[in-house]
């Protein structure tokens, strides 16, 4: 199941435990974004029970106001970054 997580913070989000989320292994990317939100997530977990388990746990970080996810349904097309970083 992936889905993609926007995470309401109070103050500014880009330090602390949220962004440092290497020890969760539902979460591929972590991304400090603009507009109505703080952090994009963007998390692969088994199933539904998982993914709640992680949203409990992303919940009871200190800072976290509010959390939306977007559930994929299907995947029409992916790939990884095609210009040169750097």
């Amino acid at each position: 199941m992936l889905a993609f997580v926007q995470v309401e913070t109070e103050g500014w989000c880009a330090d602390g435990e949220l962004v440092d989320m290497t020890d969760e292994p539902a979460v591929e990317e972590v991304h400090a974004v603009a507009g109505d939100t703080c952090v994009m997530l963007k998390v692969r977990c088994e199933d539904a029970q998982t993914l709640t388990d992680f949203l409990e746990r992303l919940d009871a970080i200190a800072g976290v106001r509010r959390t939306r996810s977007h559930i994929v349904l299907s995947t029409y097309f992916e790939r990884g970054p095609q210009v040169a970083l750097g």
